[in-house]
């Protein structure tokens, strides 16, 4: 996930962000209703998402 992460900075100083691939790999991981809810949201506003394979859900 580091190594996906973008950094940015705020004003306050840089911080580490996850990008929208990790994202969707983490809320698809989890499963839970608000993360399938919170992916048809980022779906209507970025469009088709990036969808790659994770370890223990598409194996």
């Amino acid at each position: 996930m580091r190594a996906a992460a973008h950094r940015t900075d705020l004003g306050t100083g840089e911080f580490m962000v996850a990008g929208l691939r990790t994202v969707v790999a983490m809320k698809r991981l989890s499963g839970r209703p608000r993360n399938r809810n919170d992916l048809a949201e980022l779906e209507a506003e970025h469009g088709e998402l990036p969808i790659d394979p994770v370890p223990g859900l598409d194996d």
